[in-house]
């Protein structure tokens, strides 16, 4: 599971397909996407937290999740984010 908060190390992942996808190369490949796109990065590294949303076994712990995710999200200002929060926000009850 990913920890929130800030990294400490950039993502080297251009890919939004998933981590676990990624061939070695891949991986390791160095990635002028997020140098070109810096809001890229912060839309990378909230999806992948976001992943680990959907692991999680007790209600308590994921609503604790989703309001430490969304508040991420509200700071990082990637609007198309903050409209998924919102519907998130409004669908809630009964994920």
């Amino acid at each position: 599971m990913h920890e929130a908060g800030p990294r400490t190390k950039p993502i080297s992942t251009p890919y939004l397909k998933g981590e676990k996808k990624l061939s070695k190369a891949q991986k390791d490949k160095p990635d002028s996407l997020f140098k070109l796109y810096p809001t890229l990065d912060e839309a990378y590294w909230l999806k992948i937290l976001f992943d680990d949303f959907w692991e999680m076994k007790e209600e308590q712990q994921a609503e604790m999740f989703l309001a430490d995710w969304c508040g991420q999200v509200g700071e990082s200002k990637i609007f198309p984010f903050i409209e998924f929060t919102k519907t998130l926000k409004a669908h809630c009850y009964g994920i």
